[in-house]
């Protein structure tokens, strides 16, 4: 190992991940960056996801099972942290996949900044299938500070980061009390607000969509979540302006509600609709707010005709958009400061 083949520690927490577990592993284990160890942490699964594992971690040693009682992602990804010995860690959701230069190109945007406390990259949205759906965001990337990690949280899954130990130990790691709602967003803000971060502009993340992901069947504990996150990063994080605060409320309640249209929860999206809108008098100045309602106006009018269907177009998966391994470019990296 050396400073730059440094020892990353990858975390996977994993609940009845059987179905994926192979296919997240598998991604993990075609790093290009091969210093790494892999904890899979068991968080008191009841299918056969640690046979899976067992299976796996026969051919590669680098895969070592840690086991406990059900406790929620956020103490599984804590429990893998305190197990590890990595300089960097990456956690990675059992459902999710990286690019094969995921690590490699994060680690030297985060060598390329010694002050970073952690390093993201973009992702895309998997089907069942691993294929794209969309790119999770195709807008240019904000300024990397706390403040607009706020106000946005362009981060979006807790598959997408790699952290610098040291300061993930400086803040206890995650929040245990949000045990699987926001935990992930509530601390990279806690890092955003200490030190730097920085960004690699490319899509190497496989971030899965579907009704038996677990973003998807709580998306109504995640919208509490978020306001209590907004609210604790208010009385605890930089001071901001009022309206940063009511604009990460409006987009952060805006980004929830297809998740609580998909799980049919209609009282809710009324409530949090009103909170998204009603609390915050300057959503006119937010193109986002104003795409939203655009988009839910247009949804709500009658097609006059019934328009011809384009065919149905097979999408590339994720291993075909990210095969070719590609060599870090400076200019991948965005690295404004943060504090």
């Amino acid at each position: 190992m050396s400073l730059s083949h440094p020892l990353i520690s990858v975390i996977v927490p994993a609940f009845n991940a059987a179905r994926w577990i192979d296919r997240t592993l598998a991604s993990i284990q075609a790093q290009t960056h091969r210093e790494i160890e892999i904890l899979v942490v068991d968080d008191g699964s009841t299918d056969d996801t640690v046979d899976h594992v067992l299976r796996v971690a026969a051919t590669d040693s680098r895969i070592r099972l840690v086991r406990q009682a059900n406790a929620g992602p956020a103490a599984a990804r804590n429990r893998g942290i305190r197990e590890s010995r990595g300089v960097f860690v990456a956690p990675i959701d059992a459902d999710d996949l990286w690019a094969p230069d995921n690590l490699e190109r994060q680690v030297t945007a985060l060598i390329l900044r010694p002050d970073a406390a952690f390093c993201l990259a973009r992702s895309y949205w998997l089907d069942e299938d691993d294929r794209l759906l969309a790119p999770a965001s195709n807008a240019p990337l904000p300024e990397c500070s706390f403040q607009s990690l706020l106000e946005d949280n362009f981060i979006g899954n807790g598959s997408a980061c790699v952290f610098r130990r040291a300061h993930l130990d400086a803040v206890g790691g995650y929040d245990e009390r949000y045990g699987g709602g926001g935990e992930d967003w509530l601390l990279t803000l806690s890092l955003a607000a200490r030190a730097p971060f920085v960004c690699v502009d490319d899509y190497l993340i496989g971030y899965r969509q579907g009704a038996e992901t677990f973003s998807a069947r709580k998306a109504e504990a995640m919208c509490a979540a978020l306001l209590r996150i907004i609210d604790e990063m208010r009385r605890k994080g930089p001071p901001l302006p009022a309206a940063s605060y009511r604009r990460a409320r409006t987009r952060g309640l805006i980004w929830n509600m297809p998740r609580l249209r998909r799980a049919g929860a209609w009282l809710a999206i009324l409530r949090y609709g009103a909170t998204a809108f009603l609390a915050n008098p300057d959503w006119r100045k937010d193109p986002r707010a104003q795409a939203f309602v655009a988009g839910v106006l247009q949804r709500g009018r009658k097609p006059e005709a019934q328009e011809r269907q384009p065919p149905v177009r097979l999408l590339p998966t994720f291993a075909e958009a990210t095969q070719r391994a590609r060599e870090p470019r400076r200019s991948d990296y965005a690295t404004e400061g943060a504090a």
